[in-house]
């Protein structure tokens, strides 16, 4: 695996923490749930990133880039 790829899926797995420990302290307040939206939208641009580096093809990557 690549180093890149390794750092990605950490911080992947670090967004959805972030999100989800902030959705459970207190999901009343709008500030919170807001920063939980962007934790979860920056975990999806980490993981597409972690497909973009594991890739096999440049077809692959070209298509992960576009999601991401």
């Amino acid at each position: 695996m690549n180093f890149f790829a390794v750092l990605s899926f950490i911080a992947f797995v670090l967004f959805i923490q972030a999100g989800v420990w902030i959705l459970i302290k207190r999901h009343q307040l709008i500030m919170n749930r807001l920063f939980s939206l962007l934790s979860f939208l920056f975990a999806i641009y980490a993981f597409c990133y972690y497909l973009v580096f594991s890739a096999n093809t440049l077809e692959q990557v070209y298509q992960y880039d576009r999601i991401a």
